[in-house]
């Protein structure tokens, strides 16, 4: 454990340089971010980035001697109205879709399966969009520590249940590991197009999507 590392809130300060780390440390190496086509941008634009941080939940992994930036969690507030919204999008890929509209559609479909509002019986949830570390301090338990932190923000700001979509292989097993309930999963290689191909074909160990959460 790093005891020089300290988690605190993300700023609007800190958005152009949060936004630099994103593209550097977690757009390259997400799974369905890399199937994008190299003509393609990857990942979301900087006004999404800003209003995620406008919310107050986002934090952010700091050297405290040199102030040196090495992680970042994305957060988001989550309502039965927010995620009605979301349903009334057409989750069926087309062939004029980006592949950010693939990813999209993909994440609004999981979240409706998972149905996180009716198998808890919430009205309000944290939704962990992005947890990652810079590729040199990682290993060193620092996406765990920023998870827990987001958990203790979260029960101080009154949610009932937290989650995340795990693209990544390496982050559910992180999330397992913390003992998180895994209550939906898609693999890869099940979700298809309308040709009966898969819609995304990222490396190994990458095989699904899978859904955790846990009560707070």
């Amino acid at each position: 454990m790093e005891s020089n590392i300290k988690i605190c809130c993300i700023t609007q300060t800190d958005g152009p340089r949060v936004y630099d780390f994103l593209k550097s440390y977690f757009f390259p190496d997400e799974p369905l971010s890399t199937c994008h086509r190299p003509d393609e941008k990857r990942g979301f634009g900087e006004e999404v980035l800003s209003s995620l941080i406008e919310s107050g939940l986002c934090l952010k992994a700091i050297v405290e001697e040199t102030q040196e930036l090495v992680g970042v969690v994305l957060n988001d507030a989550e309502d039965p109205l927010k995620e009605e919204e979301e349903e009334l999008c057409n989750d069926e890929v087309t062939t004029h879709d980006t592949t950010g509209d693939k990813i999209h559609k993909f994440l609004t479909k999981i979240q409706r399966e998972a149905d996180l509002f009716k198998r808890y019986n919430i009205q309000k949830l944290l939704h962990l969009i992005i947890v990652t570390v810079k590729s040199e301090w990682r290993g060193r338990g620092i996406a765990s520590r920023l998870s827990k932190a987001v958990m203790d923000l979260g029960k101080e700001k009154g949610f009932e249940l937290i989650t995340a979509e795990c693209t990544s292989f390496y982050t559910a097993k992180m999330f397992q590991h913390m003992g998180w309930d895994i209550v939906h999963s898609v693999r890869y290689k099940d979700y298809l197009d309308g040709n009966g191909q898969p819609v995304f074909q990222p490396l190994a160990p990458h095989d699904a999507c899978r859904v955790y959460a846990t009560r707070l």
